[in-house]
């Protein structure tokens, strides 16, 4: 019977009822040693009716350091259905449960294996994951849990259970369950249940020693003899409880016979050990294994399924912390000559005092294993054991390195900087020049995409001038590769100046017989910092060349940057759906591949993008999951970036809340990393969230930040950070002219003749804001729009051109304008700027239409002429970029405005001209 637990237990059913009633959840339990967490658990199982499948997984101490093993023992049961998973999905997870050959590859697609098997599964019955002692859950396990915790839909729920509920694999917004101290009548009640023979006093004296935990009320009186359990005998018991069970369980087992505690300690040495493998430790470490009879008697450990299991974690650790280090070495050299693999390399680094070139070695081939394995994190561990072991400085420097990369690979940033730091050192005491490179390079990238990009380009540029002062002859390539590094470091940290000088200086190194990667490398970067710097007219020639170079190059591969740099620049050159295009097709090819860190990026990309064509709903799609993408490959600074994009669309959108708190989200990593690029992107887009809410001096205050650091770094592109205009726009609001037209001029200054038509209808706007006669600037913006579309911009032109018209008291052509801004923005879902445009139309003595609820927005017309053309919705999906629900969402938005109910319908609605014009709110004839 459990008590004193009724409410913890109703709270662990209600996750089981809501499993059946379709509303899929999940807790984390968590309390002090022996609260009766792992009892809840159990009983909650007990419980759980027939047609749910549960799914269970117990972390232990001994396997923490062994990747996927509590994932291997969790999906044993279902592990079958990896079949219908996608192909590199199922190698990913076969590979690193050892059921198929281990690959290379992104430790993620093993976490979206795991989610999609649990959804497989739960589409035959719900299914109930359950995992005790997560803090003994091995890294690799626990990223593909919590990851399947936070992304699972369909019929899965999660209950885990551990000490602490802070751990940095669970998500911080699963609910929580703490499992604190029974109350005094409870806790009297198990102690009468375990022990009714104590007397009065020493029942009283247990009571304030237990303190409410439920394992200390049961064990605390099994120690106790006889005459002390009646009063007769002093009674010592530990009181503190960081102490208290760990010294009850000590005295009994130092209570064993020495045999007895020697078979003890090689079952704590190893992880639920086999009776096989425990017998053959027991013959190399000269004991019987008959001698663990003694320990099940005393109630210390249980034989069950041909396995030893402690009766608690806190035995085992009593039994293998209460030895001695040597007895504790050498009961892993037993059990190194009974097991193989993973298993025996650990226990011979455990058995080992000081350096062994032999045991090293294993220990390389096993961490190489687990990296292949997508271990990255035990595999670290591995190497870098592997490294202290080494006698050869050459060897130690190789396994620091590798050590290193699999750190980074797991995400572990700080480790990894350290490791290759050590890396650096060992080359450098082994004369081996090519190593320390390698490792410094390795470190400085590190730093630069864990955003410690001032400690990055320190690295970075003394490689640079390593390289530069120690080679003779000049080492070109290595020379170029670096310069190029720093000047990607330089560019991240929004210091384009410095970053085009640098980049300058890696072109002029390169040759024509330099590897196609290397030049692509150094292109990229140099065409990024030239446009960055406004020099387009410059970059279009290196963006060509560059075009041809990136094209055999596979988007996956470790030589992609220079890829996602050339469709990048797609932004600033006015190429939207190119950019949407090829970001979209990296991304599919990510998914396919299993290859989940490469997505952010991409994502970001076309987010940009289509939140300039106006695509807002695709934007808002692509986004979301660029987040999702971004939070669990930790890529804060591609975070950052989407977050500002989604600040602009809510804040476009009217959704004010959203929009403070995806922009709060940015300027708080850019303030924690320094990143200079990320404070002038988050500045840009909160003057812009400002700006949509008509609160013209804050808006004015953050562009100013951005103003000043354009100023100071060089930074003189306005086409992928729009800043100076809406600077220019909000100093007119607040009736600042001369900064205005100072800021105006500026911007007409740094945009070269080569820009996008979209910058240059920028550029007169801007213009047309601050001179007298304005018209013409205005015509010319709309104008240039016409060449390269960006709805918003034009919305916002005729929205500026109607209120200059308004102020020179010309109210009838104003309203022509401001009634094209309204129309522009209700289409796009513009609220905030539709509002201004009413406001503005009001005064101009305009009358407000209702805003039509049957009007098409762009999308829904690319999607209803994609159908009325006979396009099945793959074939839509496909021919636009989007999702097929995506396209089935616009789909039931079509017919629900035009009231019709049939593709043919449709089709013969479109072919009207007047009624086509009437659902695009246009005129006939306009187009």
């Amino acid at each position: 019977m459990i008590r004193g637990r009724d409410g913890e237990r109703a709270r662990l059913c209600r996750v089981v009822d809501d499993l059946a009633a379709g509303r899929p959840t999940a807790v984390l339990v968590h309390g002090d040693v022996g609260s009766g967490k792992s009892t809840l658990l159990a009983d909650l199982v007990e419980q759980v009716p027939d047609d749910v499948l549960v799914l269970g997984a117990t972390g232990t101490e001994s396997e923490a350091e062994l990747p996927f093993s509590v994932l291997s023992d969790l999906l044993e049961p279902v592990v079958s259905g990896r079949s219908r998973l996608p192909g590199p999905q199922e190698a990913a997870l076969s590979g690193a449960i050892a059921l198929g050959p281990a690959r290379h590859g992104d430790r993620l697609a093993v976490c979206a294996a795991t989610r999609g098997l649990l959804e497989i599964t739960a589409e035959q019955r719900p299914v109930l994951v359950v995992v005790d002692d997560v803090q003994w859950v091995d890294r690799a396990s626990g990223e593909c849990i919590g990851y399947a915790v936070r992304r699972a839909a369909g019929a899965v729920s999660f209950v885990l259970a551990g000490r602490r509920p802070d751990t940095d694999l669970w998500d911080r917004d699963i609910p929580r369950l703490a499992v604190g101290p029974l109350a005094a009548p409870s806790a009297r009640d198990v102690l009468r249940d375990v022990a009714p023979d104590l007397v009065e006093p020493v029942a009283d004296l247990v009571l304030r020693a237990a303190a409410g935990n439920p394992l200390a009320l049961v064990e605390l009186p099994a120690g106790l003899t006889a005459d002390q359990r009646v009063g007769c005998e002093r009674i010592d018991l530990p009181l503190m409880p960081g102490d208290r069970m760990g010294t009850v369980f000590g005295r009994r087992v130092r209570s064993l016979s020495k045999d007895a505690r020697d078979v003890l300690l090689l079952a704590a040495a190893d992880a639920q050990p086999s009776l096989a493998v425990l017998d053959g430790a027991c013959r190399a470490g000269g004991t019987d294994l008959e001698r663990l009879a003694e320990a099940e008697t005393h109630g210390l450990v249980r034989v069950r399924d041909d396995r030893v299991e402690f009766a608690h974690p806190l035995v085992r650790s009593a039994v293998y912390r209460g030895a001695t280090s040597s007895d504790r070495r050498a009961a892993h050299r037993a059990l190194a000559s009974a097991t193989s693999g993973e298993t025996r390399a650990w226990h011979l680094a455990s058995a080992c005092s000081g350096p062994d070139e032999a045991v090293a070695a294993e220990l390389e081939r096993t961490g190489s294993a687990a990296a292949a394995r997508r271990g990255y994190a035990a595999a670290s561990r591995v190497l870098e054991r592997s490294a202290e072991l080494s006698i050869d400085v050459g060897a130690q420097q190789r396994r620091l390195t590798a050590a290193g990369e699999s750190a980074m690979a797991a995400g572990l940033s700080e480790h990894a900087v350290r490791l290759l730091y050590a890396a650096g050192r060992a080359a450098s005491a082994a004369d081996d020049r090519r190593g320390a490179l390698h490792a410094e390079r390795l470190r400085g990238l590190t730093l630069l995409w864990t955003a410690q990009g001032e400690a990055a380009v320190e690295v970075l540029a003394a490689l640079a001038r390593r390289i530069r002062d120690q080679t003779e002859p000049l080492d070109r390539t290595a020379a170029a590769n670096a310069l190029a590094d720093v000047a990607t470091a330089l560019t991240v940290m929004g210091r384009p100046r410095e970053a085009l000088r640098s980049a300058e200086e890696a072109a002029a190194l390169l040759g024509d017989d330099d590897e196609r990667a290397t030049r692509a490398q150094v292109l990229a970067v140099y065409s990024w910092a030239l446009v960055l710097c406004g020099e387009v007219d410059r970059a279009l020639p290196v963006l060509d060349t560059l075009d041809r170079l990136v094209e055999p190059i596979d988007p996956l591969s470790p030589l992609a940057a220079p890829v996602m740099n050339a469709i990048n620049t797609r932004l600033a050159t006015g190429d939207f759906e190119r950019a949407v295009r090829e970001s979209l097709a990296i991304v599919d090819a990510a998914r396919h591949a299993g290859a989940l860190g490469a997505v952010p990026l991409p994502l970001l990309v076309a987010s940009d993008a289509t939140y300039r064509t106006g695509d807002w709903a695709a934007c808002e799609e692509w986004s979301a999951t660029a987040v999702r993408a971004a939070e669990d490959s930790r890529q804060s600074l591609h975070l950052a970036h989407v977050q500002s994009i989604r600040a602009r669309l809510h804040a476009a959108r009217g959704s004010r809340g959203p929009a403070r708190s995806a922009i709060r989200q940015t300027l708080t990593i850019c303030a924690a990393t320094g990143i200079g690029s990320g404070a002038a992107i988050g500045h840009a887009a909160a003057g812009f969230v400002e700006l949509c809410q008509e609160r013209g001096t804050t808006a004015i205050e953050h562009l100013e930040q951005v103003a000043r650091l354009a100023s100071s770094t060089g930074l003189a592109d306005h086409s992928l950070l729009p800043w100076a205009s809406d600077l220019v726009e909000a100093y007119v609001r607040v009736g600042r002219h001369d900064d205005a037209a100072r800021t105006a001029e500026l911007m007409a200054d740094q945009v070269s003749p080569a820009s996008a038509p979209f910058v240059h209808a920028l550029v007169a706007r801007c213009r047309a804001q601050v001179v007298t006669g304005f018209e013409a600037h205005f015509e010319r913006s709309l104008a240039l729009d016409d060449l390269r579309p960006v709805p918003l911009d034009r919305a916002r032109t005729e929205l500026a051109f109607g209120r200059r018209l308004h102020r020179a008291n010309r109210r009838a052509r104003a309203r022509v304008h401001l009634r094209a801004a309204l129309t522009g923005f209700e289409r796009l879902g513009a609220a905030a700027w539709a509002d201004q445009s009413r406001n503005e139309l009001r005064a101009a003595g305009g009358r407000l239409r209702e805003r039509s609820p049957d009007l098409l927005t762009p999308q829904e017309v690319r999607v209803a002429d994609a159908a009325a053309r006979g396009g099945s919705t793959r074939d839509i999906a496909a021919e636009l970029f989007l999702a097929s629900k995506t396209v089935e969402f616009h789909l039931r938005q079509v017919y629900r405005k035009t009231g019709v109910s049939k593709r043919a319908q449709l089709v013969a609605l479109l072919a009207d001209p007047a009624r086509r014009a009437h659902i695009l709110g246009r005129e006939p004839g306009s187009g």
